[in-house]
């Protein structure tokens, strides 16, 4: 299954960038997110991979993040492995510049596992 977001925000792309790639700011936007831990490669380049906690059905479930490009400011893709269910999920981010400063992100998921 495939999925694309695009969404316009009115913020320059410095700002989104800044808070989107911020732990703190994921329970923000994300309320069923609880906790990410950094646990291998250098934290926020392509291989880091992150422990992360959140309620999948009202149970805390755990999942696996890896990057696996990190072409900012321009494009982010990451994998995201779900340890409770045989699912995957990968997801491809852009972030372009609009005029007045505002900024256009772009996240095409694909799904795959589970079947």
């Amino acid at each position: 299954m495939e999925i694309t977001l695009e969404i316009n925000i009115d913020l320059s792309r410095d700002t989104v960038l800044e808070r989107y790639f911020c732990w703190e700011n994921l329970a923000l936007w994300w309320k069923d997110f609880i906790s990410a831990e950094h646990i291998g490669g250098e934290d926020g380049q392509a291989g880091a991979t992150y422990r992360c906690i959140a309620t999948f059905e009202g149970t805390p479930s755990t999942y696996t993040l890896t990057i696996l490009k990190n072409e900012l400011p321009d494009a982010f893709e990451q994998v995201v492995q779900f340890e409770h269910v045989q699912l995957q999920q990968t997801i491809r981010h852009t972030f372009q510049v609009l005029e007045a400063g505002a900024t256009q992100w772009k996240a095409w998921h694909r799904l795959s596992g589970n079947d």
